[in-house]
């Protein structure tokens, strides 16, 4: 077993750290806000010229895209690809169409978006997080197992450990593709269960209110809060702790 510490706290026994990826392992924010430019105008083409304007801001307060940047709490920083989605249906049938209409455009918008170079596949373009590397190779020194569980699906999350020499560092992955998937407590159920563990001895680290509740929900040892991967810090006041950089996050066998 071992424990983390920040801040003068000490969290333990652990057993397992189960981690998100975007906007905690990826620094995820030019390639999001780049493909949700890129579903933006995709979802434009649906509708005539002078319904674009309003379309157009509707579908970027939906995805969080904002004038400074993504807003690390909107529906692209947080949700799916599905829940996405459904909201750019949605923007689509307040735009006047029906819903199947409206429904089957976002879906061919977003494919749209997908195969022009910013699409799911090329998520191997997002860099790590500065410190993230170090830390996941200190874990992996002192035998500390830590996954990747995570809202993207399973294969932009291989690509991007693979990608970036991380994969070694990693004893699972867990994507929204594989049920329960996340924030359902059931995946961190599931992924601590692949690793021979016990969720009460696991530590969830993520950049959101998804992670936390879903922590809090399978009732981990601990969830701590990210807040360095965005330009915008998250805001998370329920987490057990805040760090904004991997290395204020120290690992040390146990010593309870």
């Amino acid at each position: 077993m071992w424990q983390l510490e920040a801040s003068g706290r000490v969290i333990g026994p652990v057993a397992a750290v189960l981690i998100d990826k975007d906007g905690t392992l990826a620094h995820s924010a030019p390639y999001l806000e780049t493909l949700a430019a890129a579903r933006v105008a995709a979802c434009l083409q649906a509708v005539a010229a002078p319904q674009r304007p309003a379309l157009r801001g509707g579908l970027k307060a939906a995805f969080g895209l904002a004038n400074d940047g993504l807003d690390p709490m909107g529906s692209l920083a947080v949700a799916g690809r599905r829940d996405n989605l459904i909201s750019a249906a949605t923007c689509l049938a307040q735009a006047g169409l029906s819903w199947h209409v409206a429904l089957d455009a976002a879906e061919a918008a977003f494919a749209r978006a997908e195969t022009d170079g910013t699409g799911q596949r090329q998520a191997c373009l997002s860099a790590p997080v500065a410190g993230a590397r170090a830390w996941l190779e200190q874990a992996r020194s002192q035998e500390l197992p830590c996954a990747v569980l995570s809202a993207d699906t399973t294969a932009p999350i291989e690509a991007f450990l693979t990608r970036w020499g991380l994969r070694q560092l990693i004893h699972a992955v867990r994507g929204a593709d594989q049920l329960p998937a996340k924030p359902e407590a059931g995946a961190v159920h599931s992924l601590a269960g692949s690793l021979g563990v016990s969720s009460g001895d696991c530590v969830v680290i993520g950049d959101s209110a998804h992670d936390i509740a879903m922590g809090r929900a399978a009732g981990v040892r601990a969830v701590i809060g990210f807040t360095g991967g965005w330009a915008r810090p998250p805001t998370l006041p329920q987490a057990d702790l805040l760090i904004a950089a991997w290395q204020e996050l120290a690992i040390n066998p146990w010593q309870g």
